[in-house]
């Protein structure tokens, strides 16, 4: 029986980190999740969604996509860079201040930063090298 056939060892290995590493990260959250377990399956969920959204910004197929989603990014870039860090400074701090203190908040960065970090390895992957083949 053939793995994920067609495609070659990195890409495939890719994929099965990613898999195996995606269900340790549930079982993590799961065991220490605190009482509002829908909420970090739900912050995992947006943290895949963010995850996929950046890996299609970072990976275009081609010259027109890569000019398409510059653009794009140019404009994104521009307001975030000017107007969202410019008001998000003190809440940051203070996120940051409970993130070290409180275990469910830790719980909450873990599931969203980790499926993010997932979703963004293998949205990547397939873009750049199962394109490119």
């Amino acid at each position: 029986m053939k793995i994920l056939p067609g495609l070659n060892f990195k890409v495939k290995s890719t994929v099965i980190f990613a898999g195996v590493l995606g269900i340790l990260l549930m079982i993590f959250i799961i065991l220490k999740s605190p009482e509002n377990y829908a909420f970090t399956v739900s912050l995992s969920i947006l943290g895949t969604i963010f995850g996929w959204v950046f890996a299609f910004i970072t990976s275009p197929y081609d010259k027109a996509d890569k000019e398409r989603l510059n653009n794009t990014t140019k404009v994104f870039g521009s307001f975030l860079t000017g107007y969202v860090i410019s008001k998000a400074d003190n809440p940051l701090r203070s996120f940051a201040n409970k993130v070290i203190t409180d275990s469910a908040i830790q719980c909450y960065a873990i599931a969203f930063i980790g499926f993010f970090c997932l979703s963004w390895l293998v949205v990547y992957v397939f873009r750049v090298y199962v394109n490119a083949h």
